[in-house]
């Protein structure tokens, strides 16, 4: 099963991020609430964690890009077997 790395809604009103850079990469097995992103927003940066146990399937959005609230920034694949790089 495939499950969308969200921006989900920063608070204080703020809307968009910039990403400063993956801390995983495609093909990387990463867990549930491990740190996978760094974003920074309005001075502010902070780290994206992973919604789910498996693999980065895909990356969406790269370093330097500004993402918005509820923008698929990659994609982790649960199940292993399915994993296709």
């Amino acid at each position: 099963m495939q499950v969308e790395i969200k921006l989900e809604e920063i608070g204080f009103g703020l809307t968009e991020a910039v990403l400063i850079g993956w801390l995983s990469d495609v093909g990387d097995i990463v867990f549930q609430e491990q740190p996978i992103l760094e974003l920074c927003c309005d001075k502010e940066i902070f780290c994206l964690f992973s919604p789910a146990d498996g693999i980065i399937q895909e990356i969406i959005f790269r370093a330097g890009e500004t993402a918005t609230t509820d923008d698929i920034l990659g994609i982790i694949e649960t199940d292993l077997e399915l994993f296709k790089p």
